[in-house]
């Protein structure tokens, strides 16, 4: 079980893994050997309505800090995610695609979006937030 930390916003509990870095934009970012896995905050999926479509991105595309490469369709209206780091995407999680309520249910694990291969992670990574201040961050934003 990975080590979490936690954070409270109007009496919801979020947990924040140890073992990823965090945009403030409420995506994750997990080194899994010389690959990065992405996806969305606990919090983040929370705030989504029922979802009713998905796309993501297509494999082998690149993929640049800031754009939207997963659109979500929710009985509410679209939510883009915005992508956290450049890179060649190498994997989409297809399973999202015939169950997208993972995305809510298990954000940190079975709901990631994609994979990618950086092309300048140290750069990339000095931009994301450590567990400790994403946390902090989300602290603050309720107070």
């Amino acid at each position: 079980m990975v080590e979490s930390l936690t954070y409270q916003i109007d009496n919801i509990s979020y947990h924040v893994p140890t073992d990823r870095l965090y945009a403030v934009s409420g995506t994750w970012v997990q080194s899994k050997g010389c690959r990065l896995r992405i996806g969305q905050t606990e919090e983040a999926a929370a705030k989504l309505a029922n979802i009713t479509a998905l796309t993501l991105p297509k494999v082998g595309s690149n993929a640049y800090v800031g754009n939207k490469l997963v659109q979500i369709a929710t009985s509410d209206g679209q939510v883009e995610v915005e992508n956290p780091l450049m890179g060649r995407i190498r994997a989409a999680n297809t399973a999202l695609l015939n169950d997208p309520s993972l995305i809510k249910t298990d954000p940190y694990g079975e709901g990631w979006f994609y994979e990618a291969d950086p092309f300048n992670w140290e750069e990339d990574k000095s931009a994301l937030l450590s567990p400790m201040d994403y946390n902090y961050l989300r602290t603050e934003d309720d107070q």
